[in-house]
């Protein structure tokens, strides 16, 4: 993995690709995305609060000299973020790398089309157990797991279903699994993980 710079802490050419068949790395997404598109990019998958300002040294940066490696653009967002908001917390390039790496790899369009297609395949009674890592992934399989859960969706002045539409699946754990003490003392990345499971009916 670190040959195709999935790390922060890791000095590589800025690849990030899962599929190396794809033709589309976190090099050009860097390099040809405008400030707006990384700015949304940035703040959406990475839920960086300095997302316009990064975008703006990057831009700068690569209008001299295109970025290559995971160095440089850790450098960049270094010069991005105030000293001050850096002082404290994780990695100050943590959330651009993660943002990035969801973009370029289509994570999220990537889950959701395989929750959609475990369910299709899941006969009644089988469980789809999900553990996710961070707060994106979470949210969309909380929200499709309530979305299967849920029954009709008629307006409630509609006395008589009219949507015919009944529950998917019966959600098994009403809040997520979190990691015990123990366990996150043995892997310290189990810390940000959370599992949900939903059982089908129908």
């Amino acid at each position: 993995q670190e040959g195709r710079a999935f790390s922060s802490q890791t000095h590589a050419p800025l690849d990030m690709r899962m599929d190396q068949s794809d033709p589309f790395s976190a090099a050009d997404l860097v390099n040809t995305a405008s400030v707006a598109e990384l700015s949304k990019i940035l703040w959406e998958y990475g839920e960086e609060r300095w997302s316009k300002r990064i975008a703006e040294f990057i831009d700068k940066y690569r209008q001299n000299k295109r970025i290559e490696t995971t160095g440089e653009l850790v450098e960049i967002i270094k010069q991005a973020i105030p000293a001050a908001a850096r002082r404290n917390g994780p990695h100050p390039a943590r959330r651009t790398f993660q943002a990035i790496r969801i973009a370029v790899n289509r994570e999220l369009e990537v889950l959701q089309q395989a929750l959609e297609k475990s369910l299709t395949i899941l006969k009644p009674g089988g469980r789809i157990v999900v553990i996710s890592f961070h707060s994106l992934e979470d949210r969309i399989v909380k929200t499709t797991f309530a979305k299967w859960a849920k029954g009709c969706i008629c307006p409630k002045e509609v006395l008589i279903c009219q949507c015919g539409q009944s529950p998917k699946v019966r959600i098994i754990t009403k809040k997520p699994v979190l990691p015990s003490g123990e366990e996150t003392l043995k892997n310290s990345r189990a810390r940000s993980s959370k599992l949900r499971c939903v059982e089908k009916v129908v």
